[in-house]
């Protein structure tokens, strides 16, 4: 493959096809040699858009771009090679994917290099994966290392990012590691999503573990999230619990997310599509010449109809006028209401 490659001209169809053969060695590469060789490959392509793609999106699976793949192996050269990048966007996605290259072996070089970079999007992002992914690796130097963290917004970010990893296993955990942020939006969003996970894994243990708090916005914090998981199943229950929560702005969030939740739901019971209208039959028309028609009958009548109406009238044993139920007329017989 490589042969074929090298042997093309200069044209898109050269980079696209090295282009391939790059992806395959990121992908199923030999660790170290195919990472600088997948490298070297993308360096040599002349088209930028197909450049740029390669060295700073994730073309294939998450930490399999070769960016990424590069820095694991060639930390050193990877940042020479950002530090040759103007400032920009270009510059702080090369920050990003060197970030989750790094943090394996080096993990607080990683932090570093995250906390410099400019785009404020690409930096949270670049924090938050890499306080996960040393936590998940190593809990006691990740639990150390936030402890040294001074009191910010960075050490908020860890703290949130590791309590909303921990929603998936360690429900009491999350809500703990969500409690210690200090800023006071972020650390209420922080619990309530780690309650509303509680309770969605086991509902009777997180309502039995709010009741046990002291009053205060830890419990009104997890009395919302438990709110929020209850409204699709009671939707009274969990406007009660909403209702019962004593800060006012904690309060008002979760009357507002069920009441959403409630709404959501009765629209989804609704019809997708509107009934259809009934159609409306014209009269015929007829030109002005020519009459009317008449009435349709059931049937032709019999000739001597008039004569057997008469005959059976004037048998009649009683003088009254004969008298019968409605029930007992044909259908045309009936009268109409309107």
């Amino acid at each position: 493959a490589l042969a074929i490659m090298q042997s093309l001209p200069k044209s898109r169809t050269k980079d696209l096809a090295t282009k391939g053969i790059s992806l395959h060695l990121c992908i199923s590469g030999d660790g170290d040699r195919d990472a600088q060789a997948a490298w070297d490959l993308v360096s040599g392509i002349d088209d930028t858009g197909i450049r740029t793609e390669l060295q700073l999106e994730c073309p294939a699976a998450q930490n399999s771009d070769i960016l990424t793949r590069w820095a694991v192996k060639h930390p050193d050269a990877a940042i020479q090679w950002m530090l040759s990048l103007p400032a920009g966007q270009t510059k702080d996605l090369a920050l990003g994917r060197i970030c989750q290259g790094m943090y394996y072996d080096n993990p607080q070089a990683a932090w570093y290099l995250a906390s410099v970079i400019g785009d404020e999007g690409i930096r949270t992002q670049a924090k938050r994966f890499v306080a996960w992914e040393w936590f998940k690796r190593d809990r006691a130097a990740a639990s150390k290392w936030l402890q040294s963290l001074p009191v910010g917004q960075s050490k908020d970010l860890a703290l949130d990012s590791i309590s909303y990893g921990l929603t998936m296993s360690e429900r009491q955990a999350a809500f703990d590691m969500g409690s210690g942020i200090g800023d006071t939006g972020l650390r209420t969003k922080a619990m309530v999503v780690a309650a509303l996970a509680w309770a969605v894994h086991d509902p009777a243990a997180a309502s039995q573990w709010m009741q046990s708090l002291p009053a205060g916005q830890t419990k009104d914090a997890a009395a919302s999230g438990i709110s929020w998981s209850m409204a699709g199943i009671d939707p009274q229950a969990a406007m009660n619990m909403a209702k019962g929560i004593a800060d006012t702005g904690i309060r008002t969030e979760a009357q507002k997310k069920v009441a959403g939740i409630q709404r959501t739901a009765k629209a989804q019971l609704l019809p997708k599509t509107p009934l259809p209208r009934p159609k409306i039959v014209s009269p015929p028309s007829h030109p002005a010449s020519a009459p009317h028609p008449g009435p349709t009958r059931p049937g032709p009548l019999k000739s001597n109809f008039l004569a057997e109406i008469t005959s059976k009238t004037a048998s009649a044993p009683s003088s009254q006028p004969r008298r019968e139920s409605i029930a007992s007329l044909r259908p045309w017989e009936k009268p109409v209401s309107h």
